[in-house]
């Protein structure tokens, strides 16, 4: 089954800038969108030089997808500059595009880091069992609709800038 992944994320070359994918799941009753935004992915990637990374990527589903017929993708060299690259991905069926997306690349290389480090205080414990049970009321609060892990995992990642954080009930500094 990986293997299966692998062949239909990876789109066949036809000649410069386009290239033919297949379906997972051919008697689904429609493409799913995320094959085709990673097939698109490849498809741009495969034109722009294997030391520029994926930088941003952006799509819009324009028609649902039909599993029974391979998807061409048509890529388009919007820019290739000193550290950034642009492609434009067309993916069509039936002469018509179900999707349409942007992706820019660039060189990876060191620059200045802004996350702030999140201020602290003497009274409050650095495990995140107690922080969960300070933050409990205001997590409680959200809509069910929106994901509560989500937020827990955003709080207490790494990534955080510590502005969800309550403050210390001691001395209201910010935790």
């Amino acid at each position: 089954m990986l293997d299966q992944l692998l062949q239909v994320l990876t789109p066949r070359f036809v000649s410069e800038d386009v290239f033919i994918a297949d379906n997972m799941h051919p008697r689904a009753p429609r493409v799913f969108g995320g094959q085709v935004l990673a097939q698109a992915l490849r498809a741009a990637a495969a034109t722009v030089p294997v030391e520029r990374a994926v930088h941003s990527q952006h799509a819009y589903f324009l028609r649902p997808g039909d599993p029974a017929e391979s998807i061409r993708l048509e890529v388009d060299r919007a820019l290739d500059g000193g550290s950034l690259s642009s492609r434009r991905v067309v993916a069509l069926q039936r002469g018509k595009p179900i999707l349409v997306s942007s992706v820019s690349f660039q060189t990876t290389g060191a620059g200045a880091e802004y996350q702030r480090t999140a201020p602290g205080c003497r009274h409050l414990r650095a495990s995140s069992a107690s922080g969960r049970k300070r933050l409990k009321p205001a997590i409680s609060m959200i809509p069910f609709h929106w994901s509560r892990e989500k937020i827990w995992t955003y709080a207490w990642s790494p990534r955080s800038t510590g502005t969800i954080h309550a403050p210390c009930r001691r001395c209201s500094q910010p935790g």
